[in-house]
């Protein structure tokens, strides 16, 4: 039996300060937010602004696509 494995787009020595990016978040046009991350004591945090689960779900689904590199058509880059 042989294992599927998806290589992921990642580049493991370009990362951005958590701050950075919150910040130019915060001057984009985004009308809904859900923030994953760690704690500096490695707790795991999130946040959003969508009150409804499965939306905020979905949401993460889609994004997950993104990364893996198979999105739908209709997401845009």
């Amino acid at each position: 039996m042989s294992a599927k494995i998806i290589q992921l787009p990642v580049d493991p020595g370009f990362s951005h300060d958590a701050k950075v990016v919150l910040e130019r978040a915060l001057k984009s046009d985004i009308n809904a937010v859900v923030i994953l991350g760690w704690c500096e004591d490695g707790c795991e945090y999130m946040a959003t602004s969508i009150a409804s689960g499965p939306e905020v779900l979905w949401l993460t689904e889609r994004m997950k696509q993104r990364l893996m590199g198979t999105q739908p058509s209709d997401v845009e880059r």
